[in-house]
């Protein structure tokens, strides 16, 4: 036995770790209601339409008719499974949010997957599933039914494939992996435009590394990706044009506006975030807004039943929120600053060696599309600058996060360091996973499905 300990005792931690992950994710959706969260009717709303109408949503319906449907009809599907053994409403839709736990505890599993065959070191992988998993915005995902807890995993999904089959190296390519990497893009695309993403992020590297092995080929692949791809989504994009009038918008609802946020908005830094990190403090930031909401309940959303405890603060979106809890908020939220600039400053190491290596580092394709998810969410504040209506989510694009963890933490590992320094890091990130699962774990009362007013 303890033989059989020393040689797993990797695998026997980091399998432990997830199971109470998966505990708490469980716990969280027997205490809250997929009403309460963003838009979280109105994606029930969605699969009912699909469900007892058996047709997709208009905006009668469903303000989110616009979505791409695929996440929809699986939830629809499982629902009519689940209704032959129960026609207790209450009980499908806590099932529905049961699987949305499972997804994002399978998205934890991923990016420890991903990070393994990426850097094949226990330390890193273990880093990567720690900080993925304590970050708030991760376990919301967890929380209630939406259509980014498919999509961010089937991203990671799809990440997974290219780099355990390392196609970073044209020698392992072959038909079969590229019908099955094409295949999924289109099904990622199925669940949410954004995996237009991937599909450029792709793409632009497969010229630059066509350009630096000097392949024409390789050029022409991309060109073929792209459009296949395109080719295969584009049954949506004409029901989008005959329903909605609008092809490739990211947000019908929206569409007709013509403000654009202001540019300063993008470069300042809004200080009043580092006293409250809730809304609508740091409003006037990109980053002070997307780092709130990366690592607490910015919006005050999933804390809401907390409003029977006698010690509250009202938020600005006129919310409750048990005072010990914004106090968890605070701390927590301070205590993540020194993980963020080792991230960032992990990150800025890898640029520029990824540029001494000339773009030949298999991780390149990793950071293309970290630039591009987080240039997506610019554009999409900059194009829908309503940020009170919630256009700027770090929830918009988790798999951000796994990819900044993976590339800053194996680059600031390379750094020598004194032993002191190793073991100061390793005391602050004990702290740093207790403040967090304090932040996430909810504390209310019991909720079976509907909410309770």
């Amino acid at each position: 036995m303890i033989e059989f300990i020393k040689k797993n005792w990797f695998r026997i931690l980091l399998g432990t770790y997830l199971f109470f992950l998966l505990l708490v994710y469980i716990w969280n959706v027997l205490h809250y209601s997929t009403y309460w969260a963003y838009d979280g009717g109105s994606h029930i709303d969605y699969i009912d339409s699909i469900l007892f109408s058996k047709s997709l949503p208009d905006y009668g319906k469903s303000y989110l008719s616009w979505h791409e449907p695929l996440y929809y009809l699986i939830q629809a599907v499982f629902a009519k499974v689940v209704m032959l053994f129960t026609d207790n409403r209450n009980v499908v839709l806590e099932i529905l949010e049961m699987g949305s736990a499972f997804l994002i505890w399978f998205f934890v599993i991923l990016s420890a997957s991903l990070s393994w065959l990426v850097s094949k070191k226990k330390s890193i992988t273990f880093l990567v599933t720690i900080c993925v998993s304590g970050l708030f915005v991760v376990s919301e995902l967890g929380r209630y039914v939406t259509n980014e807890s498919l999509f961010q995993v089937l991203i990671l999904v799809w990440l997974n494939l290219f780099y355990l089959w390392k196609m970073y190296y044209k020698n392992n390519w072959n038909l079969f992996r590229w019908v099955i990497l094409i295949g999924l893009l289109a099904i990622i695309l199925w669940t949410k435009l954004t995996g237009i993403v991937l599909l450029l992020a792709l793409c632009l590297w497969l010229v630059i590394y066509a350009f630096r092995i000097k392949d024409k080929k390789v050029l022409l692949l991309s060109v073929i990706i792209f459009f296949l791809s395109l080719f295969l989504y584009s049954p949506w994009l004409v029901y989008k044009k005959v329903v909605f009038d609008n092809v490739l918008t990211i947000n019908n609802y929206e569409v007709q506006s013509l403000e654009r946020m202001d540019n300063e908005f993008f470069i300042n830094w809004d200080n009043s975030i580092m006293k409250e990190p809730f809304w609508s403090s740091g409003k006037k930031s990109f980053l002070s807004m997307f780092i709130a909401s990366s690592l607490v309940d910015y919006d005050n959303i999933f804390q809401n039943y907390y409003n029977l405890s006698e010690k509250k603060i009202q938020t600005d979106n006129t919310r409750y929120i048990n005072y010990n809890r914004w106090v968890e908020s605070l701390v927590y939220f301070w205590w993540s600053i020194p993980l963020v600039f080792i991230s960032i400053f992990g990150l800025s190491i890898f640029i520029w060696n990824i540029v001494k290596a000339k773009f030949m580092d298999k991780r390149f394709f990793l950071f293309i599309l970290l630039f591009g998810l987080f240039s997506s969410l610019v554009y999409n504040v900059y194009r829908y600058p309503f940020v009170e209506r919630g256009t700027l989510k770090s929830l918009f694009i988790v798999v951000f996060f796994p990819i900044l963890f993976l590339l800053g933490f194996e680059e600031f590992s390379k750094i020598k360091l004194k032993k002191i320094s190793y073991s100061l890091f390793i005391v602050y990130m004990i702290f740093w996973l207790v403040f967090s699962f304090l932040n996430i774990i909810s504390t209310g009362p019991l909720v079976i499905g509907l909410p309770t007013y």
